[in-house]
Order: structure tokens, then sequence, then C-alpha cells
């Protein structure tokens, strides 16, 4: 972080612009070590690439927008600059001159403000660094929690599979069932439809003992169909159950998984005594 001194805007001929009186055509440099003010040679530099050689160049401008051009322009240091500044002052008869004391003031105050901002620039690393260990653990958060439901989805398949397996052993046997008993109707109906002619055709009395007789033949033979029938049917069960003990497993991936807050150790305490070293920590969250 760079400060630099502000001054106000001023017209030619105000207090502000430097008048250099005798001292015009004298060189910079040489006029700086008249003064015993010193420049760095980066410094020195800058000015010559940008045509300021003389005093004249120097004070051609009012003092703020020289100062503007030193600091936006040719990127000259603030502890120059500040040098630069106290020069002009001096050239323009100001009695606000800078004496080296406040120099040393200010830079040790531009250290502070760029200490400062260091800090700031550390906490914002710190914040992009938990970022990252955020995103890392989010990443194994989400991988952990898709094994975990894809083995639960295997289960599902194959309990639905087994599921549907016993149902279709079960219709079979009832599809089974369904069809022996149909053949068992089918003959009796047909006798049902036998006697129920006989019944509807006119005879005399010397034949209704015939037709009695008929009739119950064909009713034994039906009762002892629907006998044998029941004596060979399947005895199917109806009813799936499914069993879950799911209660444990729930509590147990309720508790899955920790994430912790590391603690960051700092040094507090190291010591040399009689030949051995005493080192004490502190942990801050």
């Amino acid at each position: 972080m760079t400060a630099s001194f502000e001054t106000n805007d001023l017209k030619e001929g105000d207090e502000g612009v430097v008048n250099a009186q005798d001292d015009n055509g004298m060189s910079i440099k040489q006029w700086m070590a008249d003064k015993k003010i010193k420049l760095m040679n980066e410094t020195w530099q800058k000015l010559a690439e940008h045509g300021f050689h003389s005093i004249d160049d120097l004070t051609s401008l009012p003092v703020n927008q020289i100062m503007d051009c030193l600091k936006n322009e040719l990127h000259i240091k603030t502890a120059d600059r500040l040098k630069l500044q106290q020069a002009l002052n001096m050239l323009a008869d100001k009695k606000n001159f800078i004496d080296p004391e406040e120099v040393v003031m200010f830079q040790s105050m531009q250290s502070t403000l760029d200490k400062l901002q260091n800090e700031v620039n550390g906490l914002k690393l710190k914040q992009s660094k938990i970022a990252e260990h955020k995103n890392k653990t989010q990443r194994m958060i989400d991988e952990e929690f898709a094994k975990l439901i894809a083995s639960l989805n295997k289960r599902k398949t194959m309990l639905s599979q087994q599921l549907n397996a016993i149902a279709m052993r079960k219709n079979a046997e009832i599809e089974q069932e369904m069809s022996k008993t149909e053949n068992v109707i089918d003959d009796a109906r047909k006798m049902y439809d036998a006697t129920n002619a006989l019944l509807n055709t006119a005879i005399s009395l010397d034949e209704l003992k015939v037709r009695k007789s008929q009739i119950a033949q064909y009713q034994t033979e039906m009762k002892q169909a629907m006998k044998m029938k029941q004596e060979n049917a399947m005895q199917i069960n109806e009813r799936i159950v499914g069993v879950f003990e799911t209660q444990s497993l729930v509590q147990r991936i309720h508790e899955i998984g920790r994430i912790y807050d590391v603690a960051t150790p700092l040094l507090t305490d190291l010591r040399c005594e009689n030949g051995s070293v005493n080192v004490a920590w502190h942990t801050q969250n």
C-alpha cells in the first residue's frame, strides 16, 4: 500500500506554483547535491528518461501536477517522491518544508500500513484455504454417501427380485390348480347338461326308473370327481411377508462420519536449559 501527500490544485502565479528564481538553469542533480538531498539511482534514471534534466524541467508545472506525474507516470517510490516534494517546496519558497525526521515518520507509518495489509492478505489466504478444504471434504461426503446409496439400491433390487420370484411361483401353482379345477368343471357340466336334457324329455312311467338310475350315476360321478379334486388339491398360501430390521441400521447411518475443526498449533515458548530444549505449544481453532 503506497501513501502520498495531497496538494491543492493551483494555477500559474499562485503560491503553489514553483518559482525557480536564479536556479532555473541548473541541473536537477547538481541542485539536489548542493542541498544534500540524495535520490536512488533508479529515480535519477526515470527522471532522465522522461525529460527531467534541469530545474526548469522540474518547475514547468504546478507542484501538484508534478507530484502526480512522479507517482502515476514515473512510478517514483514514496521516499524519493517526498524528497522531490521537499525540493519543490524549497524552490517555491514555501514555509512548510519537509523535515528528514518527518520523512522517517511517514515511512514508518507506511510500513505499519503495509504490515496491516499483509495481515489482511494472510486472512484472505486462510479464507481460500478454508474454501479448498471445505470443497475437498464435501466431495468426500458426496462420494461416500453415493457408495451407500448404490449399496442400498443393489440390496433393494435383490429383494425385489426375490419378491417377484415368490409371487410368480405362487401364481404358477394357482394357474395349475385352476386348470385342474376347470377340467373337472367341464366334465361336471357335461353331466349336468345331460341330466337337464333327460329331465326335459317326456317319458312314460315305465322309463322313469331307468332315467332316475342314470341321473343318480351322474350325481355319483360328479361327487367322486369333486372328492378326488379336493384330496389332490394343492395347499397354496397367498401371503408373502417381508421382514426388515432397519432401526439399528438407520441409527448407525445417523452417526456415520465425523467432521473435525483441526486446531492450529502455535509455539508459545522455546527455552534451552541445562542442555535440554523445552518447547511449549498452544492450540488455536
